[in-house]
């Protein structure tokens, strides 16, 4: 099946879609949108202010505007990329998906072959209503608090924050609901079909790299928000501190219990066999009169069984995704620097 052809029982959101369309790596894409977005705020910002570039440069009159542009920018980058890389994690895990459940659920998988489940459709769509909704909301609240109203809705910059806004929260919004819906068709899916064989525990390990997934759209768009507050530290003084440390506290236990609400139903699966393996070995070694040692040896392996679906490699990435927001914390001065020395 080619990439982006659907089927009667799959869709792709659109913002997926023009990627796949485009036939284009989604990194190099977003890196592209987000050039041209953060460009074309600059362009309009300079070509329509009275003092033109100066105005963006440190101390202009549009500087906090430079900086809150780039995290917007960042923001719904980051917001698109991440639905593309789940959309191709899908892909990428299908075979290791189906290798892990009970023969006979296997189809339940197929949609995922070209997109996601056509049932999703009506979450995604009311999800974009939302954050419509949402958008339009705070425009109405940024125009009714701003000096000069009028001035929001007639200048260029005003009409560029205005317009990107509520697209911002529509694919935010979608965003959530891509999360959500992932994280409970997967829970379903180690409930009623994983397929616990204690002799190939390595096969669960996908849910593991699935749940590794959430974590990272955790630290990212947290990452992003850090750099937004780390930009008015310097002059917000201990109350913006405080409230930077309280983000990057709340990030990092936002990605360790997205991942452990991804695996903890495997491990309760895993545990719960081993547990009844054990019981019925162990009445079998009361009631043995030989072969007592080759039990005892199959009880020890079975004790020793893994639980928990994570290998190495798993645990590595997942010790890099959580010290995102830190590094986004550390590395808030070197974009500052990197804006400054830009437009300076």
């Amino acid at each position: 099946m080619s990439e982006g052809k659907q089927t009667a029982d799959s869709f792709l959101p659109f913002e997926v879609n023009l990627l796949v369309t485009l036939r284009l790596d989604y990194r190099l894409l977003s890196i592209g949108l987000f050039l041209i977005m953060t460009g074309s705020f600059m362009a309009i910002a300079s070509l329509t202010h009275t003092n033109g570039f100066q105005a963006l440069k440190p101390g202009g009159d549009l500087f906090q505007e430079v900086e809150l542009a780039i995290v917007f920018c960042a923001l719904l980058t980051v917001a698109i990329a991440l639905q593309t890389a789940g959309h191709n994690l899908w892909k990428r895990e299908l075979k290791a998906l189906r290798d892990a459940l009970r023969p006979g659920f296997q189809d339940r998988l197929d949609p995922f072959e070209s997109g996601l489940p056509v049932t999703w459709r009506k979450a995604y769509r009311v999800a974009s209503l939302s954050g419509l909704a949402a958008g339009i909301a705070l425009n109405c609240v940024i125009v009714s608090q701003a000096s000069q109203p009028l001035s929001v809705i007639t200048e260029p910059v005003g009409i560029w924050f205005l317009t990107l806004g509520p697209i911002l929260f529509i694919l935010g919004a979608r965003g959530l609901t891509d999360m959500s819906c992932q994280s409970r068709f997967v829970k379903d899916l180690i409930h009623e079909a994983a397929d616990i064989d204690l002799a190939d525990l390595e096969k669960l390990q996908v849910f593991g790299r699935m749940g590794l997934h959430e974590a990272l759209s955790w630290s990212l768009i947290a990452a992003v928000l850090i750099l937004m507050l780390a930009a008015g530290i310097s002059s917000g003084g201990v109350g913006v501190l405080g409230i930077g440390l309280l983000t990057i506290a709340l990030a990092i236990g936002g990605a360790v219990r997205s991942f452990w609400l991804a695996i903890q139903p495997v491990q309760r699966r895993i545990a719960s066999a081993k547990a009844e393996k054990l019981k019925a070995l162990r009445a079998g070694i009361l009631k043995a009169r030989e072969n007592v040692g080759d039990l005892i040896a199959l009880e020890n392996w079975i004790a020793s069984r893994p639980e928990w679906p994570i290998s190495a490699p798993i645990s590595r990435r997942l010790l890099i995704y959580v010290a995102l927001p830190l590094l986004a914390w550390a590395g808030a001065a070197l974009v500052d620097r990197g804006v400054n020395a830009l437009i300076s």
